[in-house]
Order: C-alpha cells, then structure tokens, then sequence
C-alpha cells in the first residue's frame, strides 16, 4: 500500500450505529479584535444569534495554547498583567435544550454539540462543521460590517468527547479496564487510585512539515461506592 492509499485510508469517516461520542466543538482562535468588547459581543448576540440561542452564560476566557514545533515541551507558566480595562469574558449562546452551545470571546470562538437526555442523537462531524463555518461566517461578517477590525485566524482545534460505559455490572476495579495496571495487589501505599488518566499524541504533517497534532486524552474513574 503506497502513502497516498494509507492517508486516503485514514482519511475515511468512522460511522457508528451508537456513537460514544457525548459533545464535539469545532473552535477557531484568531489574532484579538479589541473593538469586540462585552458591548459588541451582546450586540452580536442579539442581531445574529439571540432566536436560535435565546440562553446567555457569562463564562471565564479561554487561554489558548499556541501549537509549536521542534521545540521542548514548556511547563507550567505563570502569568502577571497589569490591564488598563478587565478582559472581556468568554459568553456562552445555547440553545432552547442546551444541546446547541456558541462560544465567543474576543480572540476565540468555538460551536459545540453536546448530548442531552432531551436532546436530538449525535448529528455526525460534517453538520457540526456546517453550523461552524455558517456561524463563524457569521461572526466574520459582524466584525467587517460593524470595523471592528480584521479577522486574522490562528489556529483551530477539534475536540471529541466520548464515554464508553460498560453494560452489565462494573469492573471492581480500574486495572481491570486500563490493562498496563494489571497487577492484583493493590497500586502503591494508598491502595485503589481514584481515576487514571493517559495522554498520546501524535504530528500532523504536510509535504513533510508539521501543520498540527492529534491528541488522545484517556482517563478512567473508578465509579464503586465501596
């Protein structure tokens, strides 16, 4: 099998009869517009978004990370400002059954799907995406009719989130699902963990140079009473 047919390969959708997945958010972060403050962000709401998404959160910003490449992996960093004016929140647009969520701040925007017990079944990435691109067109348009400055894109991301319960009763415990902690004695001093969490990733690469990562963040919980 040649390059070409393994990336064609990986490149086909994965359908399911039953979907794990319980929220999917496409989001976008672009170069901040200091014109989009709390006054215009409620402006947008109301003229673009306010019949669809008649419910209003208040949330705190999202720091986005910068992806880059061929450098050490920082660690923790802590940051001082001194700011002339507060930052401006992220705010949150849902819909009438919250399955439907718009996310906007002045440098961030993000649509998700989220499961809801009264909520409609998962809709499949390519109508997501299509409310992304409607909304952020949208968005885009806001911001050049209202001179609020150029809309310059940074950086996008793609989050699933899935939860795989098990049917019948439970495993008693954590390495009886994730099988790297398979010893029967108990892990450490302390006995059962809690929850484990497990992190991969992987470049993204086009014409040989790296363009993005894919990410899988894995974490089981242990659920017994006991």
């Amino acid at each position: 099998m040649t390059q070409r047919d393994k990336q064609r390969e990986a490149s086909r959708l994965v359908e399911f009869t039953n979907s794990p997945a319980v929220e999917v958010a496409l989001a976008i972060g672009f170069q901040q517009l200091a014109g989009l403050g709390t006054v215009e962000l409620a402006r947008l709401w109301q003229e673009r978004f306010s019949r669809a998404f008649p419910k209003v959160q208040e949330q705190p910003r999202v720091e986005m990370a910068i992806e880059q490449f061929g450098l050490p992996t920082p660690g923790p960093v802590f940051k001082f400002q001194l700011l002339e004016t507060p930052l401006v929140p992220r705010l949150w647009f849902l819909n009438s059954d919250e399955s439907q969520l718009v996310q906007v701040q002045n440098n961030w925007f993000a649509r998700n799907w989220r499961q809801q017990a009264s909520g409609p079944e998962y809709p499949h990435y390519p109508n997501v995406r299509g409310l992304f691109e409607a909304d952020l067109s949208g968005i885009i348009e806001h911001v050049r009719k209202s001179r609020l400055g150029v809309f310059k894109p940074i950086q996008c991301e793609l989050t699933y989130i899935n939860h795989i319960p098990f049917e019948g009763s439970a495993p008693a415990h954590l390495r009886d699902v994730l099988r790297f902690f398979a010893q029967r004695s108990p892990i450490g001093p302390l006995g059962e963990p809690e929850s484990i969490r497990t992190g991969v990733q992987w470049i993204i690469a086009a014409d040989g140079e790296p363009i993005g990562r894919a990410a899988h963040d894995g974490r089981a919980r242990h659920s017994s009473n006991r």
